[in-house]
């Protein structure tokens, strides 16, 4: 069988090794991590840093993926580094068969989803509790400005381009909330 995004996304699942890849949606940066679980739309990647520490569950269509970086040494001495510290290797799997699923599953399981929008000519990222969802999304979101604060966002459902959660940045933002 060729070499396609998804033939080569399921090889990295069963190789369990570091990845580094790029969206059509985001093309200023890249998305660096394991291949937690792939199907015939999703992908979800448990992403790390460059020293292999655990930053987080991303979801997304793997049809929007352009480009696939792996086997290289960079790569595999953060896959190592990743491995030996052992963060990963207890991430649940999600429900990846849509994003609505997704997005019940990760706000169930956390109490919070990040949500990315990212087809508009700016580009938008949620911290937020889902409050209600159907063709639109209600959120409570987390945000700080000069204080920490919540407050509704309504989005569609359809303007939404990755879903995640567990990232070093979302997780400080609601420490600043428990502390509050």
């Amino acid at each position: 069988m060729p070499e396609n995004v998804y033939t080569r996304l399921r090889k990295h699942h069963a190789k369990k090794d570091v990845i580094e890849l790029q969206t059509y949606f985001d093309t200023e940066s890249t998305v660096l991590g394991f291949v937690h679980q792939v199907n015939d739309e999703f992908v979800s990647i448990i992403e790390v840093d460059e020293d292999g520490s655990y930053d987080g569950v991303i979801v997304f269509r793997w049809d929007t993926i352009f480009f696939i970086r792996s086997c290289n040494s960079e790569l595999e001495l953060i896959t190592r580094l990743s491995l030996e510290r052992g963060e990963v290797n207890s991430i649940k799997k999600l429900n990846i068969t849509s994003f609505q699923n997704a997005i019940a599953d990760i706000n169930k399981t956390v109490g919070y989803v990040v949500l990315y929008l990212e087809r508009l000519e700016k580009k938008y990222c949620y911290v937020a509790e889902v409050l209600e969802m159907g063709e639109f999304i209600l959120l409570s979101e987390y945000t700080l400005l000069d204080e920490p604060m919540r407050s509704e966002i309504l989005v569609r459902m359809s303007d939404v381009t990755r879903v995640g959660y567990g990232g070093k940045y979302e997780e400080d933002l609601l420490k600043q909330f428990q502390d509050k």
